[in-house]
């Protein structure tokens, strides 16, 4: 649905198998494009709270105001050029930084989001401030998707903190985690990221103290079966890679 790096759609069938089915509450720690959210079907989540969460605020601003109606008629009524691709990089990047990774978030507002989901749509996937126009043909299609959505958006709960905070607000033996962190070797490739290289062995620590039931994506790494030896390890090969998952139970 959103373009994003990591987009897991084209692994939802996969994905969906080690889901549980109505869980009280859906939690994505790092929510990034939530694209396994948007392959459910939501009548067998009825009773489910879908919490989204990224430390990346341009991400929360952008999903919290696609539940907004105006907001989606304001997306469908852009056309986006070169020159309104580069406007929207000249909103987001502080130009005081030395640091292409960096922006300034100075408010959450519609002209913000707007921005961010040019980039997203219209940019270079990996490398989202390289202010590279790589045309609109993906933000067209998006707008013909954006009605089918409203529902899927509307269920959305947005929090911009970090995952140690989300595990401390929300853990039960109710709680479903899906986990996606940015994966080794490839930290650098997110913007207002602070998760690095070290993260990944603090994350399978505090991985062991959950009560709720999770799943953690991964490309493979030297620790993974290591740090992960006590749980389920499955994997499946895609055109990219080979996709791993951790299972919980």
């Amino acid at each position: 649905m959103i373009p994003y790096l990591g987009n897991k759609s084209t692994l939802s069938d996969f994905l969906k198998q080690y889901v549980p089915k109505n869980p009280t509450k859906w939690i994505e720690p790092f929510g990034g494009g939530f694209n396994l959210f948007f392959t459910l079907d939501l009548k067998q989540y009825p009773d489910t709270e879908f919490y989204y969460n990224d430390i990346n605020p341009l991400n929360c601003i952008l999903f919290e105001h696609l539940k907004n109606d105006d907001f989606i008629k304001l997306i469908k009524s852009t056309n986006v050029t070169k020159e309104l691709f580069e406007d929207s990089y000249n909103n987001l990047v502080d130009k005081t930084k030395k640091s292409k990774k960096k922006v300034i978030i100075v408010d959450n507002s519609e002209e913000k989001a707007l921005s961010w989901l040019i980039i997203l749509c219209c940019g270079d996937i990996k490398d989202l401030m390289s202010k590279e126009f790589k045309g609109n043909s993906v933000f067209e299609m998006l707008k013909y998707k954006l009605s089918h959505y409203s529902e899927y958006f509307k269920r959305i709960i947005v929090s911009n903190v970090d995952y140690k905070e989300v595990f401390n607000q929300h853990d039960s033996e109710d709680t479903f985690f899906y986990l996606d962190p940015p994966y080794v070797g490839f930290e650098d490739y997110y913007i207002n990221n602070s998760f690095k290289g070290e993260s990944h062995s603090e994350l399978s620590k505090e991985l062991k103290n959950l009560k709720g039931k999770w799943l953690l994506s991964y490309y493979k790494f030297d620790k993974l079966e290591e740090w992960y030896s006590n749980y389920k390890v499955v994997s499946q090969k895609h055109n990219l890679s080979e996709e791993f998952l951790i299972l919980s139970v």
